[in-house]
C-alpha cells in the first residue's frame, strides 16, 4: 500500500532548499551576514552605518532608504515556515528578483529572533520573529520623523570576532562611515600615497585609483554597493590600487544578483587596460610634484614610474618627466628627466649615491650625482643600457698620515689581496656552491655581465674588475647573504640578486629573467 504524498509538503522542503542555496551561494558563513547587511544599506544611499556586534548577535542601523513594505511582506512570509507553501515562494522570487540577498539569507540562517525597525515618511514599520511561530509586521506613526533601517538579528551562530575583522576587511572602501563597536573600518583611501577619482562611464564603472606606499603587484578591488567582493591582480603593469564599483552595471541588467565572483572578474575585463591606464596617468601626476614630496614617497613614485616605463606605458610622457633626484652641488638637488641621464652615464659610468647614503662623505665631482636606489639603478641599467659608479670619498686630507697609510694598505690588499683571492670549492657550503653555479649561470650573455664570478672571504662590497671582467662577492656582505638566502627558496630569484649583485655594471643574461617573469606571472595569475 502506497503512502500519500503532501505535495504542499514537497513545495515547501524545496524552498527550504533553495534557501539554503541561495544563501550558501552567496556567504560562505554566519559570520559574512552583517558585512551584507551593510551593503544593503549602502545601496539604499546610507551616509553612516551603525554596526555592534555581540555574542550570537548583530544590530545594524543606518541613515538610508528605508526598507519598503513589499520587502517586509515577503521577508516576514519567508521566516514564518506555517504560510502556505506557494506563497513563500512567491516571496522568495520577490526577494531574489530584487536582489536583498541579505533578507534571503535571514531565513536560511534559521536565526533565534529577527527584528527590523524601518522609519520613513512620519511612518515605522517594524517586523518581529521569535524564531518560531507567526512573524508579525505592524505598522504606525512616527513622531520622531526619522528615516533608516534597523536590523536586530540574534542566535545564529554570527561568531563576532570573525565577522569584526571580515566587515574591517571588506567595508574599507565604503562611500560612506561604516562603524563597527564605535570604530570605523572605512578608512577608504587616506592613507595611501595619491589617489583620483576614476569615471568609465563607457564601461559603467566608477571608482578611484591610487598608489599605495609600498608592494608590487597591481590590484583591483571590485565592489558591489560598496562592500568588497573580490579583487584581481594584473599582470605587466605597475603597481598602483584601483577601487572599482560595479552597481551600475547591476542597474542596466549587464550583471545578476546571482553573479559570482568569476562573473565580477569577466565583467571588468574590457575596462582592464582603462583602468590601468588611469592608473599610470596617477604616476604621471605625482611625479610632476615630486619636489614637494618627502624623499620616500619621491622614491617611490620614481620607482613606479620605472615600472611603467618597463611595461611600455606612456613611454614618451614617462621619460621627459623631471623625476630623477640630481646633487649638483653639495647644497642644491634638482629633478632630471629619464631621457637626460644617457648623456650622463655615456663613455663612462654615471655617478651615484643611494639615497640613504651621506653626501657629505663623499667628493661630489662636476656631473651631477645621482641618486638612486639599488633596485632602480638595475631597471635604467636594463631599460637603457646605463652604467653606474659611486663618487670618490672625500676627507683624505684631513686624516692623519698613519690612517691614510692604513686605508691605503687595505684597499691595496682588497685589490690583491685575500678579499679579492677566491675561496676553494672545498671551502664553500652547499648553499654558497649552488648560488655560485646559479648566478653564473645567469649573467652568461649579459649587456656589460662580466665573464667571471667568484665568492671571496671577508665583507667586501662586489665589485666587478680585472682582466678578464670578474664579479667578487665577499661572502660576509649582507646583500651577498641575503642574495643567497633568496636562491635558496627557488631559482627565480637568481635574477634579481644577480641585478642587486651588479648595482649596474651589467646585466644578467635574458634566460634568467624569463624565469623571472614566469613565475611572478603564475603567482599573481593565482592570486587574481
Amino acid at each position: 500500500m502506497s503512502e500519500t504524498v503532501d505535495l504542499r509538503q514537497l513545495l515547501a522542503i524545496d524552498i527550504e532548499a533553495e534557501l539554503r542555496k541561495l544563501a550558501s551561494a552567496q556567504l560562505q558563513g554566519p559570520w559574512q551576514l552583517p558585512a551584507e547587511l551593510v551593503r544593503r544599506s549602502l545601496s539604499a544611499g546610507a551616509r553612516t552605518v551603525e554596526v555592534e556586534l555581540g555574542r550570537a548577535s548583530v544590530r545594524v542601523r543606518d541613515d538610508g532608504a528605508a526598507i519598503g513594505r513589499e520587502l517586509l511582506l515577503a521577508l516576514t512570509d519567508l521566516l514564518d515556515a506555517g504560510v502556505q507553501a506557494e506563497r513563500r515562494h512567491r516571496a522568495l522570487l520577490a526577494l531574489e528578483q530584487a536582489g536583498a540577498l541579505a533578507l534571503l539569507a535571514l531565513p536560511a540562517l534559521r536565526p533565534g529572533r529577527v527584528e527590523v525597525v524601518a522609519r520613513s515618511h512620519g511612518l515605522v514599520r517594524r517586523l518581529e520573529f521569535a524564531g518560531q511561530g507567526r512573524a508579525n509586521l505592524s505598522e504606525g506613526a512616527d513622531p520622531s520623523g526619522g528615516r533608516g533601517t534597523e536590523f536586530t538579528v540574534r542566535g545564529a551562530e554570527l561568531e563576532p570576532a570573525r565577522a569584526r575583522t571580515y566587515l574591517a576587511d571588506v567595508a574599507r572602501f565604503a562611500p560612506a562611515a561604516v562603524r563597527v563597536d564605535g570604530t570605523d573600518v572605512s578608512d577608504g583611501l587616506r592613507r595611501y600615497l595619491a589617489r583620483a577619482e576614476l569615471e568609465l562611464p563607457q564601461f559603467k564603472l566608477r571608482g578611484s585609483v591610487a598608489l599605495a606606499h609600498r608592494g608590487e603587484p597591481a590590484r583591483i578591488w571590485l565592489l558591489v554597493h560598496g562592500v568588497v567582493s573580490t579583487h584581481v591582480g594584473v599582470t605587466r603593469a605597475p603597481c598602483f590600487e584601483a577601487v572599482v564599483e560595479l552597481a551600475d552595471k547591476f542597474a542596466a541588467g549587464e550583471l545578476t544578483p546571482a553573479a559570482t565572483a568569476a562573473d565580477l572578474r569577466e565583467a571588468i575585463a574590457p575596462a582592464l587596460e582603462a583602468i590601468v591606464d588611469a592608473g599610470v596617468q596617477l604616476m604621471l601626476a605625482t611625479g610632476a610634484r615630486s619636489a614637494s614630496l618627502p624623499a620616500v614617497s619621491q622614491a617611490r613614485v620614481l620607482h613606479l614610474l620605472l615600472q611603467a616605463l618597463r611595461s611600455r606605458r606612456r613611454a614618451a610622457e614617462v621619460l621627459a618627466l623631471p623625476v630623477v633626484p640630481a646633487l649638483v652641488s653639495r647644497d642644491e638637488r634638482r629633478w632630471l628627466a629619464i631621457e637626460s641621464l644617457p648623456a650622463l652615464a655615456r663613455p663612462e659610468p654615471a655617478f651615484a649615491l643611494d639615497p640613504e647614503q651621506n653626501p657629505d662623505e663623499f667628493a661630489l665631482p662636476g656631473p651631477p650625482v645621482l641618486l638612486l636606489g639599488t633596485a632602480d639603478r638595475g631597471i635604467l641599467a636594463e631599460l637603457l643600457q646605463l652604467r653606474f659608479r659611486s663618487p670618490p670619498p672625500r676627507g683624505n686630507e684631513r686624516m692623519p698620515i698613519s690612517a691614510n697609510l692604513a686605508r691605503g694598505w687595505r684597499r691595496l690588499w682588497q685589490a690583491f689581496g685575500g678579499a679579492r683571492r677566491p675561496l676553494p670549492e672545498s671551502a664553500l657550503s652547499s648553499a654558497e656552491r649552488q648560488f655560485l653555479a646559479s648566478l653564473r649561470a645567469a649573467v652568461r650573455g649579459g649587456a656589460g655581465a662580466p665573464e667571471r664570478v667568484e665568492l671571496c672571504a671577508g665583507a667586501g662590497s662586489p665589485r666587478v674588475t680585472g682582466e678578464p671582467a670578474t664579479l667578487y662577492l665577499g661572502r660576509e656582505h649582507p646583500d651577498v647573504r641575503a642574495a643567497i638566502a633568496a636562491a635558496e627558496t627557488g631559482e627565480a630569484w637568481v635574477f634579481p640578486a644577480c641585478v642587486a649583485l651588479l648595482a649596474g655594471s651589467g646585466m644578467p643574461g635574458t634566460a634568467s629573467r624569463a624565469t623571472w617573469v614566469r613565475t611572478w606571472h603564475r603567482l599573481l595569475q593565482g592570486r587574481g
